[in-house]
């Protein structure tokens, strides 16, 4: 009679177990080589970041026109978005131009490298 001899091979358990162990040293790799760095900083994380920082920058005018006093928080507010820094009073990156009475904050500068008047 013929005898089935059955084929040695790897267990099911081990062949999961490196499959396993293959996908944690990708994205170990993928890690350690900055490749999750780009991950969710899509062109829509940072327009809704700039967007964010025009209406602060739109808050800290009218609430200097409120007062009527200079926009000092205005003036100073600076953010860091996708590498660039903005500031509320670079009207030409931000668009956020401030008027309190007769004076008109950015973006002409000033002698102090701020906006005129700030």
């Amino acid at each position: 009679m013929d005898t089935f001899k059955k084929a040695q091979g790897l267990p099911i358990n081990t062949i999961i177990l490196i499959a396993i162990g293959l996908l944690i040293l990708v994205l170990f790799i993928t890690f350690v080589l900055g490749g999750f760095g780009t991950l969710g900083s899509g062109t829509g994380g940072g327009s809704q970041a700039l967007a964010a920082f025009q209406t602060q920058c739109q808050t800290y005018c009218t609430d200097a026109q409120q007062t009527l006093s200079t926009p000092t928080q205005w003036c100073s507010a600076t953010d860091r978005i996708s590498n660039t820094l903005y500031n509320c009073a670079n009207t030409t990156s931000i668009g956020v131009s401030c008027k309190i009475g007769s004076k008109t904050y950015g973006p002409t500068t000033g002698t102090n490298g701020l906006p005129k008047n700030c």
